[in-house]
């Protein structure tokens, strides 16, 4: 995130779309689809110690998660300080 806030700040003249954003949020998403996923089966965890699509869960909000930071990163105004 700090790495984002600096091309952010530095950024002179015409806006140029930030790669690094993106990139470095898809593995919290990842991350929060793990997390969501135990949650979710945690009654079928308690029972049998499995639970099936854990995979589904981790891209789904990876991929939410990195189509959200593209989209604000699309819309972010050139030379605003985050």
């Amino acid at each position: 995130m700090t790495v984002s806030a600096i091309w952010a700040s530095q950024e002179k003249g015409k806006k140029r779309f930030n790669l690094t954003l993106p990139l470095l949020v898809a593995p919290l998403g990842a991350v929060t689809g793990v997390h969501l996923w135990y949650w979710w089966n945690l009654a079928e965890l308690a029972g049998t110690g499995h639970a099936g699509g854990a995979w589904g869960w981790v891209w789904t909000c990876a991929g939410i998660v990195l189509a959200a930071s593209a989209i604000l990163e699309i819309f972010r105004k050139a030379g605003t300080q985050a």
